[in-house]
């Protein structure tokens, strides 16, 4: 190992003992250039970006714990989630998959979740660049409704925690456009909200 691996490598497993887990992450990023090495320009490099935007939400769960704890108690739901990620297709299981692995599928009950603006379209989609991206996002969604044999369930949250912070999003445009008739709104009950900080 070089003198400067050996610098770096000591040094993340100090700050990894002071700080809270998000803030340890954010200095690994900083300091490693990960973020300017991910956003290399291309689409694919921004899908990346999310990911580890999205990860540091998730990290902030973990911020109240012991640090070190904390990135074990990651790591292991990290584990679980891979193990979920394995569950076959099956008849009569829920199937948890994006809208993309839709395509060719049927089900009798089909939820979509998210459907708000900046997720359903995308936030790089309605940044107005590119219109074939938003018609692509248009296309992606009626994948997803027209998956539903009997019932299709839509959903958006009030609030949201992504990338780390609170945000309030409209529900998706996309949702303006399906007719009044085809419409029952559930609101969400006060007893019925899940909270999770």
């Amino acid at each position: 190992m070089s003198a400067t691996t050996k610098n770096i490598t000591e040094d993340f497993a100090e700050k990894s003992r002071d700080l809270k887990l998000t803030e340890f992450l954010e200095y690994v990023i900083k300091n490693t250039g990960l973020e300017e090495h991910v956003r290399d320009g291309t689409e694919r490099g921004e899908e990346r970006w999310d990911n580890v935007r999205e990860l540091l939400s998730v990290c902030a769960k973990y911020n109240e714990e012991e640090p070190r704890q904390a990135i074990r108690m990651l790591v292991e739901e990290a584990a679980l989630a891979q193990e979920a990620d394995n569950v076959e297709y099956e008849k009569d299981l829920v199937n948890l998959m994006t809208l993309h692995a839709t395509k060719g599928l049927e089900f009798s009950v089909v939820f979509i979740a998210g459907c708000e603006q900046g997720l359903l379209p995308h936030s790089r989609a309605l940044s107005g660049a590119n219109e074939e991206e938003l018609e692509e996002e248009r296309r992606l969604c009626y994948v997803g409704v027209t998956r539903a044999k009997e019932k299709l369930y839509l959903s958006f949250a009030q609030r949201r925690m992504m990338f780390g912070k609170t945000q309030s999003n409209p529900p998706s445009e996309f949702l303006q456009h399906i007719p009044e008739r085809l419409i029952e709104f559930i609101p969400a009950e006060e007893e019925n909200v899940i909270e999770l900080d």
